[in-house]
């Protein structure tokens, strides 16, 4: 039966539905100072380059370059390529502005911001797995001049749109901090605090925070305000980046942010509800460490702290006396980037033992700077696929003498998908991609006409998209149709149709996923009645199976059984199996792609049907590897350990849809694994293959040891218990 989901795509491209949301306020409020909310915020992640994000280089056409035109560049960092020179940083940052139809456009479509930086829509479940884990509190940049008028007044639909991600992280039961965080491209933005414009700059402060205070104004004392991000002096110098050569120009700057942090604490204040205490916490120039001497306190009022990032800044002398003098800080931005080239240190887990250790002792909280962990090393919440950067994760919350909790897989995605638009080029739709419940072997895109001048792309961000591209027939072009095969994706993928042209995307009427006739989903019969013996084993096959008196080893008939069914091969060009062995994902992938083929379309077909995955210049596995994707059995999980061994689950995950479940019947009762919590990676599949008999573990209560490396022999036996139930383990209760 085919599954489509047609998607009317031309007024819910514009805008998403934003659900109104109850405020997560009404609770009692109690005060607590901002000495005792240092104490409170412990450990953070900033939600990075989403509520934030913007078009870097798109800027409104109103004195940005003459403003820009002296701007110190520093060597080898910078939102842009980091081989560029100091000119073609200026370039792109100062002298590309946007056209008219863009700037409008942008505003226009002003809500898909959010995703403009690659990262997905925050959900309610991203903030519960940020709690799980065991952090304390979040940190949610925000971007707020792309979503007003003229005026300074800010669009209602993106207040509810911050207000919703406040209230989940709130019923999260996390601390949520919420700033004005990428306000440049005015020349009163919050960057431009040159002596001409910071009146201007403050005015635009002013006006902003009465609006957010207002409307956040009754909200627990778990919500702080945090009016600046990071203020410098752009239209002279972008950064002060050398705090020598500029020893003489820092101080007015810094009396200028100490004079916007009065002024917005000042409307803050006075807004009413619980804003009169609520902790506000107030900023340094360039959010500076070593600047923090310049920074000066609001007199008499205890609900206040300061933020500093810290990144390789190695000048810290100045925060142990600002906590001498009663002065709250917090690091509001840390990670272990390189500031000279904006990559990850190479040294990541010792600086963070010893720096983010440094802050710990002096009971300083910290927020990570985190984005897409699959885009950035030192990012800590692969927001998509649910997954952490482990041996970061761990490092930070060792640095506090803790220990990180569990992950949280994402939800089962349902319909309909998330829509975004391009800030520059047009419109665009993106979504997650559903559970493997869900049948997706192909999406359409219908117009009208017959052209598709202005082009368009489609794209996976994710490293099996190279393996679907034109050259391997996934993309077909019909009148009035485009069709893209999207078998083999991953669940959890992102996926994105970009229509560039806004005249080509006019005319598109409708975007749909289905099955393709005679597929697996709609009509195959797998059986495993198609596994016959085709070749028998002789003495001396394999050499390396036997004990040395020559008698039988504990796996020796497994593998011989095994050679027999055709599944498995010895290491080329020798007798050796090599039982002993790591078994490596090509490994894994070969095996299993021969099982299911042989499952799917007989023994007589296997092949075939493997080999049609063949190309020129391919790897020996890459036609296996290929053919387990196209089939849907795995995505790129396994891309960066096919030449390198496997461990347990990972194997486990492999092989895990290579039967239907009518082949995996339950026949043993399991209640918990000692060493397979039911959050962590895999354990879903796992649990399942020791029900059906496959896995047995170790001992009596049957330890799994899901991150040891799995050799040869072991995967010899599971393969057989997949292909013959009667040797599968049965009546075993497990916890």
């Amino acid at each position: 039966m085919k599954r489509i989901i047609s998607l009317l795509i031309m007024s819910a491209i514009v805008l998403s539905f934003i659900p109104a949301a109850a405020p997560a306020a009404a609770s009692s409020f109690k005060p607590i100072t901002g000495w005792d909310m240092m104490k409170e915020l412990g450990i953070g992640i900033n939600i990075a380059n989403t509520m934030d994000a913007r078009p870097w280089g798109c800027e409104p056409e109103k004195g940005v370059n003459n403003a820009c035109a002296n701007s110190v560049c520093p060597r080898g960092y910078g939102h842009c390529d980091l081989n560029w020179s100091c000119e073609d940083r200026r370039a792109n940052l100062c002298t590309v502005e946007c056209t008219p139809q863009q700037w409008n456009h942008l505003f226009n479509n002003h809500m898909e911001t959010e995703t403009c930086w690659g990262q997905p829509k925050i959900e309610k479940w991203h903030f519960e797995a940020i709690k799980q884990k065991g952090f304390d509190h979040v940190r949610i940049p925000i971007t707020w001049e792309l979503h007003m008028n003229s005026n300074r007044k800010i669009d209602a639909e993106w207040m509810a749109r911050v207000k919703q991600c406040v209230d989940w992280a709130l019923e999260a039961g996390l601390y949520v901090v919420i700033n004005t965080h990428h306000e440049r491209s005015t020349s009163q933005s919050l960057y431009n605090l040159s002596s001409h414009s910071f009146e201007g700059a403050r005015d635009w402060l002013v006006d902003v925070w009465t609006q957010i205070a207002g409307q956040f104004k009754d909200y627990s004392e778990k919500l702080i305000f945090e009016p600046m991000n990071e203020p410098y002096p752009r239209a002279t110098h972008g950064w002060f980046w050398d705090y020598d050569v500029f020893a003489d120009e820092i101080p007015p700057y810094a009396n200028r942010v100490n004079q916007m942090n009065r002024a917005a604490l000042d409307v803050i204040r006075k807004s009413g509800g619980n804003n009169s205490r609520r902790v506000v916490q107030l900023a340094v120039i360039q959010a500076s460490s070593y600047l923090l001497q310049y920074y000066e306190p609001p007199p008499n009022d205890p609900y206040t702290m300061v933020g500093i990032f810290y990144y390789q800044d190695y000048k810290l002398e100045h925060i142990k006396p600002a906590l001498d003098k009663g002065i709250p800080v917090y690091v509001k931005e840390t990670g272990p980037i390189d500031m000279q080239t904006s990559g990850v240190m190479s040294n990541s887990a010792a600086w963070v033992k010893e720096y983010i250790g440094l802050f710990a002792s002096m009971g300083i909280p910290c927020a990570w700077w985190s984005s897409f962990t699959g885009n950035d090393l030192a990012g800590l919440q692969d927001r998509v696929t649910g997954k952490w950067n482990k041996p970061m994760v761990d490092a930070f919350f060792a640095a506090y003498g803790r220990t990180a909790g569990p992950d949280m897989p994402p939800p089962a995605f349902s319909f309909p998908y998330t829509f975004a638009t391009s800030i520059i080029g047009g419109n665009y739709i993106y979504w997650i991609a559903p559970v493997a419940s869900e049948a997706i072997e192909k999406m359409i895109v219908e117009f009208t006409g017959t052209g598709t001048q202005g082009g368009y792309s489609f794209s996976i961000p994710d490293p099996s998209w190279r393996q679907f591209d034109d050259g391997h027939n996934r993309v077909t072009v019909e009148p009035g149709k485009i069709t893209f095969d999207l078998r083999g994706i991953m669940t959890g993928a992102r996926l994105g149709f970009a229509a560039w042209d806004d005249g080509f995307a006019s005319r598109i009427t409708r975007i749909y996923i289905d099955t393709w006739e005679g597929s697996s989903v709609a009509s195959d019969t797998p059986s495993l009645a198609n596994f016959t013996k085709t070749r028998s084993y002789t003495p001396g096959t394999f050499d390396d199976i036997y004990l040395p008196d020559g008698s039988n080893e504990w796996y020796t008939e497994w593998i011989q059984r095994a050679y027999e069914y055709g599944l498995i091969s010895g290491r080329t060009g020798t007798k050796n199996y090599d039982p002993r062995g790591d078994l490596t994902g090509a490994e894994a992938l070969t095996i299993g792609a021969r099982l299911h083929a042989t499952y799917k379309y007989g023994a007589a077909e296997r092949d075939t049907k493997i080999d049609a995955h063949a190309k020129t210049g391919d790897q020996w596995y890459d036609r296996f590897v290929l053919y387990c994707k196209a089939e849907g059995l795995i995505g790129n999980q396994l891309d960066s350990k096919l030449t390198v061994p496997i461990t347990r689950s990972e194997m486990v995950f492999a092989w895990s849809k290579l039967l239907d479940a009518k082949d995996l019947p339950k026949i043993n009762t399991v209640n918990s694994i000692p060493d397979v919590a039911p959050a962590s990676l895999y354990a879903n599949e796992i649990i399942s293959f020791y029900e059906a008999g496959i896995l047995t573990g170790s001992g009596d209560t049957g330890i799994f040891n899901p991150n040891n490396n799995i050799n040869r022999a072991e995967c010899a036996v599971i393969f057989m218990r997949l292909v013959e139930q009667s040797i599968r383990t049965s009546g075993r209760v497990y916890g």
